[in-house]
This record gives structure tokens, sequence and C-alpha cells, in this order.
């Protein structure tokens, strides 16, 4: 004969409460241990160099290349900024701005299709990146200025 300190039903309800507290940090989350949400990611090599785009979302500037020599010489520029992420199927986007060398920082929180002009900041090498609002990146605009050749 055999003591048992648990009856079965208490011990099923121990399984069932480890069970959820196991699937509650499956491997696939994270928590940062911040409520601010992280800047996209960046990518490596020469895609930091490149422009991004997942199919069917668009990503434009106006003027397309900045003013020939003056971007070259450190003049900045405004540009227009067009994008439309309807084909991600999302609710809003995240516009972010990087500086080369730079951090991105977060120009906009919009609907999924606009245009914003920025001020003038733009300069060879800074970057326009669309996410979604998780982060995940949509697409990448990097401006570039035409040689002074």
């Amino acid at each position: 004969m055999s003591i048992s300190f648990f009856s079965a039903a208490a011990r099923a309800s121990v399984i069932v409460a480890l069970t959820w507290g196991m699937a509650a940090c499956s491997p696939g989350e994270s928590y940062s241990g911040s409520s601010t949400p992280a800047a996209p990611a960046k990518p490596a090599g020469d895609a930091a160099d490149s422009a991004f785009m997942t199919a069917g979302v668009k990503l434009q500037s106006e003027p397309a290349v900045l003013e020939q020599c003056g971007a070259l010489r450190g003049k900045r520029a405004a540009v227009k900024v067009s994008w439309d992420a309807a084909t991600a199927r999302v609710n809003t986007v995240k516009i972010w701005v990087q500086d080369p060398g730079k951090e991105p920082k977060l120009w906009a929180a919009t609907r999924v299709a606009g245009s914003k002009v920025s001020g003038a900041w733009i300069t060879d090498g800074s970057a326009f990146i669309l996410t979604d609002a998780g982060g995940r990146q949509l697409a990448r605009l990097v401006m570039r200025a035409a040689s002074c050749g």
C-alpha cells in the first residue's frame, strides 16, 4: 500500500499548469524588457547600400537621385518620399531614416500608403526604411547622388 501526497486531480492540475507555463516561454518568443520598439535590423554587408523591396511594396523618392555634386560635397536636400505597402497586408507602417554610419531614427508612423516631404537633411547614403508596426522590414531605399563627372 502506498501513500500519495496528492490526489489524481491535484497532480493533473500541476501538470497542466507546468505545460501552460512552458508554452508561454516558447523558444520563438522573447521579451526585450523595453516598451520602446527597436529600430529595424541593419542589413548585413552590401545589402546596406542597395534597395530592398518586399514583393508589391513601393518606396520611392522624388527626386530619385540627389543633385549632381551638391550631396557629394556635404550639401543636404529635401526629398518627397512615397510608399504603398497595401500588398503586405498590414494596417500601419513605420518609416525610419538612417544616415550613413548612424542608427535608424523613426520618421513617421502612419497609414499603409502615402507621401511625406523630408527636411533638408538627406545626403548621399541616407536610407529610408519601411517596416510594419512590429519592425519587419518591407522596403529600403538608399539615396544616391549622381557623380560630379
